[in-house]
């Protein structure tokens, strides 16, 4: 074992967390079952699927603000328009309907030219996109700049929250940054007595995180171990080296050492 600042401790002796658990519930003679204070990936990901949900509920809640403040603006009694511009954009939205509808060449071939037709429109007006001509319409009258960005903003949410739903709810897609989240939530459901929070026991819980998020998650978990004594059982070659393992001396440290019943002495350091 190694002992990190006197507070957080790696155990190099996997399959050892419910032991070592038991061990340390007794000793801080508490009732509260081994499954109270360890935190296993599934902990994590039960974790980082609340921080999902709770990241979608935000960005909707933002984005019905931002609608808000949009419907509140008045728009104007008359807005300069190219007819020919929204004529072909008519037909470019029938045409990609009906493509989508019924691949067929014909109808490929149909929203091809409407998608050129409306091209030609637009270059004719000054517009590089369709987008321009649409940040045009919207930022005219009194407001119209403040309408603009508005809309500009609502859609860089709506484009946040689909990412926020569609994100692949595992470990290894955390980043460094949302792993702060995803702990944070389970310390805070660590169990508290009178004395004090009871100590951490995290069975190799971040072994499947990326490099870098993976060193952010150690270094969190070592802030907080103040608070929480933290206990972390594991064998994966980057933690090890991180607490200070060697690797010729792994064999021997696991034959000569018992993390279970060496614990004595380190909590009293």
């Amino acid at each position: 074992m190694r002992s990190i600042d006197g507070h957080f401790t790696i155990i190099n002796e996997p399959g050892t967390a419910r032991a070592l658990a038991e061990n340390l519930l007794n000793m801080f003679e508490s009732v509260r079952s081994p499954e109270h204070i360890i935190i296993t990936q599934t902990l994590l990901k039960q974790a980082a699927s609340r921080a999902q949900g709770i990241l979608s509920a935000s960005l909707a809640h933002k984005i019905a603000q931002v609608e808000a403040e949009i419907a509140a603006l008045a728009l104007p009694d008359e807005k300069v328009t190219h007819i020919k511009i929204e004529k072909a954009q008519v037909v470019a939205l029938d045409a990609t309907t009906r493509a989508e509808k019924s691949s067929s060449s014909k109808n490929w071939r149909k929203l091809d030219k409407a998608r050129k037709a409306l091209a030609k429109q637009l270059e004719r007006a000054g517009f590089a996109s369709y987008t321009a001509y649409a940040d045009f319409i919207n930022a005219q009258g009194v407001g119209g700049a403040r309408r603009l960005e508005l809309l500009i903003r609502r859609d860089e949410l709506i484009a946040e929250k689909k990412v926020a739903e569609t994100q692949e709810k595992s470990l290894v897609s955390l980043t460094p940054s949302q792993i702060i989240t995803v702990l944070a939530d389970v310390l805070s459901r660590a169990p508290h007595t009178a004395m004090g929070p009871l100590p951490i026991v995290i069975d190799d819980a971040l072994r499947h995180l990326e490099v870098s998020t993976k060193l952010r998650a150690l270094e969190v978990l070592k802030a907080h171990a103040t608070q929480y004594a933290t206990w972390y059982v594991t064998d994966d070659p980057l933690i090890l080296s991180w607490g200070g393992f060697k690797q010729d001396s792994l064999v021997s440290e696991r034959e000569h050492e018992s993390a279970i019943y060496d614990m004595d002495v380190d909590i009293a350091s």
